[in-house]
């Protein structure tokens, strides 16, 4: 399983993971994220405001891949899964999260609103 922008998988389905900054402007304070599956790391990222950082993959053949990241943005911090079987259910095959003040959103299956999924 390699991550990568975008990714044709052979054996298994592919996925995306979109995280998306939509917290206040303010130049004192970035996002900061850092995500890796056990098999990929995908390094440390800044995510201007109002702009995005995504990649692709394919799943493990048994289904449990997981991506976990590390989120810092002014004095807070958190990590979790941001791809897991959990969440794989709620997205079709591209997983959006806004990342606001109040915690993160993820897209609903739907694709039509956000759900808030958890506080910082």
């Amino acid at each position: 399983m390699l991550a990568s922008p975008l990714e044709a998988c052979s054996w298994t389905a592919s996925f995306k993971v979109r995280l998306v900054n939509e917290l206040p402007e303010d130049d004192r304070y970035a996002l900061v994220v850092h995500c890796r599956s056990g098999d990929d790391d995908l390094g440390y990222h800044i995510i201007g405001h109002t702009q995005d950082y995504k990649w692709g993959f394919c799943e493990a053949v048994f289904g449990n891949t997981v991506f976990g990241c590390d989120f810092w943005w002014a004095h807070k911090f958190i990590h979790f899964d941001v791809f897991n079987s959990d969440i794989r259910n709620k997205c079709k095959f591209e997983c959006t999260w806004k990342v606001r003040d109040d915690g993160f959103y993820l897209q609903n299956p739907a694709g039509y609103t956000f759900d808030r999924y958890m506080g910082w």
